[in-house]
């Protein structure tokens, strides 16, 4: 039996700020840096400033966008379809991915962050049932069980490092667990990450070689302060405004489509070809999603499914039209979320 799971927003909200929370969170935490008086309502593009000023401003912004606009997922579509958009969404999928990579990184002694855990203990449970141990002592994940989705956040893999050994790395998680996308070959990923993932960035070759993927950060030092985080972060102000580096491909959309995010729907679908129960996490199938959404639905097809929806507001609505005419059992867990939810006969 081929288990997939399918991870909405809400299945990191113990850890981290979710749908219009996530607006008002980028205001806060700016805010917390930020002098008073650059925090007035004028939207002035900071360029010359300190680099984490204008890390924290740009943040600060688009937050009041998310805020406008509900979501900052929406006030993406906005510069999307505007004329002007390119530009400015790179400065607002940099302004994202930072954003997660701060939040994951900087301790818990900041108010904002006290009603979080570091990591939302739910992904420790599920990984502590589906993980399994191998000959060269590093857990790997059951053959038959494989994830999907829409997070930028890493959640999921700092869950797995906490069950490997004090000296892996991040380099050594990605290596064991396949979560970054080769884009020059379709490897088979242990999670797909729809949306992309907070933190990397290709890095721009000086010559004919191959584009880098690179970490913006040091994530082995856990708990840091806000200011050496920015320190640490801010090369990217004037590399990206050389064009040296790049976010764009690894913060993405639905509605979008590049060689990263192209590479993850594929295999994303092949797992949904090979899916025999499904099982949705805290995901409200936003419309913009649709698109992507009916294509892997589509993969059931053929198949006798089981699908399990565990969310709070979870409804057969929510995923009505997406499995018409196949060959299902829709079951809806609206309690008892303190876990995420396993079959009876795993």
């Amino acid at each position: 039996m081929n288990i997939t799971y399918l991870f909405g927003a809400g299945a990191s909200a113990k850890a981290c700020p979710i749908l219009s929370g996530q607006g008002e969170t980028m205001i806060a935490l700016a805010q917390m840096f930020l002098d008073p008086e650059i925090t007035q309502p004028e939207f002035k593009i900071l360029t010359s400033a300190d680099p984490g000023e204008v890390i924290m401003h740009d943040m600060w912004r688009f937050g009041l966008n998310a805020k406008q606009y509900g979501t900052i997922d929406t006030y993406a579509k906005k510069l999307y379809l505007s004329d002007d958009y390119e530009h400015e969404l790179d400065r607002l999928k940099l302004s994202i991915s930072v954003f997660f990579t701060i939040w994951e990184s900087m301790n818990n002694d900041y108010p904002i962050k006290s009603k979080f855990k570091n990591i939302d203990p739910r992904y420790i449970s599920l990984l502590a049932s589906v993980l399994e141990k191998t000959s060269n002592r590093v857990p790997k994940i059951k053959d038959n069980i494989r994830f999907v989705t829409w997070n930028y956040d890493l959640q999921f893999e700092r869950a797995f490092k906490s069950f490997c050994m004090n000296h892996f790395t991040w380099n050594d998680v990605s290596k064991y667990l396949k979560f970054r996308v080769d884009t020059s070959q379709n490897i088979n990923l242990d999670i797909c990450h729809l949306n992309g993932y907070n933190g990397y960035y290709f890095a721009t070759p000086k010559s004919d070689k191959q584009i880098k993927e690179i970490d913006t950060i040091d994530r082995e030092l856990q708990d840091k302060d806000l200011p050496a985080i920015l320190k640490e972060l801010g090369f990217i102000v004037e590399s990206q405004r050389r064009d040296q580096i790049s976010f764009s491909d690894h913060i993405n959309y639905a509605w979008e489509s590049n060689k990263l995010s192209q590479t993850t729907r594929n295999i994303a679908l092949d797992i949904f070809n090979k899916t025999d129960t499904l099982i949705i996490i805290g995901y409200s199938f936003p419309p913009f999603n649709k698109e992507i959404d009916q294509q892997l639905f589509k993969k059931l097809y053929g198949r006798k499914t089981r699908i399990f929806y565990q969310d709070p507001n979870a409804s057969k609505d929510y995923i009505s039209t997406l499995v018409t005419g196949l060959d299902t059992e829709i079951h809806c867990i609206t309690d008892k979320l303190d876990q995420f939810m396993l079959p009876y006969d795993f």
